[in-house]
C-alpha cells in the first residue's frame, strides 16, 4: 500500500512538474518603420509599426512607445518601442517633422496706399490654423506709382517665399 501511495505522489508531482516547467512562447521586437510628417501646430506623436524577428507586425497591445524631443515643431523625433507581455526587446528609430510651405498660410493685412505717404511698411498677420507664423518681409522699398512685390519668407515652422502684389496709388 506504500509503494502504491508513493508511485501515485511521485505520478502527481511529476505531472505537476511538467505543467511548471511548460513556458509560454516568447518573441522578440527587431525593428520599427516610422514615417515623416509635416508639421501641423500641434503635437504630433507618430505611431510606428513594429514588426518581430520573423517579419511580422507585433499588435500595438504588446509594446510601449517612448518619443524623445519636440513632438509639436519642425525637427527630429526620436523614438523608443519596448516589448511587452508575449514581446521582449525593444527598438529604436526616429521620424522628421518637416518644415509647412508658408504658401499654405493666410495672408491679411496686405493694403495699397497712396504716393504721398511715402514708403510704408506692411502691417500684416500672417497664419496657419489660426497661430502666428515666424516670417520675414522682403520690400522693394520704392514709394513710386504702381505694383509692388512684398516677398514674405518663411522662417522656423514654415520654409519657402509667398509672394504678394499691392499698389501704391499716384496722388492728383
Amino acid at each position: 500500500m506504500v509503494k502504491k501511495m508513493l508511485a501515485l505522489m511521485t505520478a502527481i508531482c511529476l505531472c505537476f512538474g511538467a505543467v511548471v516547467q511548460t513556458y509560454a512562447k516568447s518573441y522578440s521586437i527587431a525593428y520599427l518603420k516610422i514615417k515623416n510628417v509635416t508639421y501641423t501646430g500641434s503635437a504630433i506623436r507618430n505611431m510606428p509599426k513594429v514588426y518581430n524577428e520573423k517579419g511580422k507586425r507585433v499588435p500595438s497591445r504588446y509594446f510601449s512607445v517612448i518619443y524623445d524631443g519636440d513632438t509639436t515643431n519642425a525637427g527630429v523625433v526620436e523614438v523608443s518601442v519596448h516589448g511587452t507581455g508575449k514581446y521582449d526587446g525593444y527598438a529604436t528609430g526616429s521620424y522628421v517633422i518637416r518644415k509647412r510651405s508658408i504658401k499654405q498660410c493666410k495672408v491679411s493685412g496686405l493694403k495699397s496706399y497712396d504716393a504721398n505717404q511715402g514708403f510704408t511698411n506692411q502691417d500684416l498677420a500672417i497664419t496657419y490654423r489660426g497661430q502666428d507664423v515666424s516670417y520675414r518681409l522682403y520690400y522693394d522699398y520704392s514709394a513710386k506709382p504702381g505694383t509692388h512685390t512684398l516677398k514674405i519668407k518663411g522662417l522656423g515652422n514654415f520654409t519657402g517665399t509667398l509672394i504678394k502684389k499691392y499698389r501704391i496709388y499716384a496722388t492728383d
